[in-house]
């Protein structure tokens, strides 16, 4: 006699491999999208290329760190995080507390400004302080 083989469909297994697809598919998604280039609009930049807004200012240090001082008192007044904008001879630095689980932590971002040949100051980061990690 010959028995007969009786196959079931395992659902369960089928189901738990559509919903690992599934997740895969949609971080393969998540992942595409936010990576993506933005395209840059070109409308603000023809307004702006037209005319020549441009103003040479010229501040000493403690002139700088007092401007930025004032916009950041005005910029930061109902924000929960502090933070200092100073220019040293060497260094810009960005220096602030913030509150991460109860515990206020200080930070700070140290900056070389170089300047650009369009007169512009470019500031690169050199350095980063979180608590006592350097």
């Amino acid at each position: 006699m010959k028995r007969s083989k009786k196959t079931t469909i395992n659902w369960w297994k089928w189901a738990f491999l559509s919903l690992v697809a599934i997740i895969i598919i949609a971080a393969a998604a998540l992942f595409r999208a936010y990576s993506a280039n933005v395209p840059q609009s070109t409308v603000g930049q023809a307004a702006y290329a037209n005319t020549d807004n441009s103003v040479q200012i010229d501040l000493t240090r403690q002139q700088l760190n007092a401007l930025s001082d004032n916009y950041l008192d005005q910029f930061l007044k109902k924000s929960k995080i502090k933070y200092r904008f100073i220019v040293g001879p060497k260094y810009a630095t960005v220096m602030g507390k913030t509150k991460f689980l109860g515990t206020s932590i200080q930070f700070s971002l140290n900056m070389v400004p170089e300047r650009l040949h369009n007169g512009n100051v470019l500031l690169k980061a050199a350095g980063m302080n979180v608590g006592r990690l350097n």
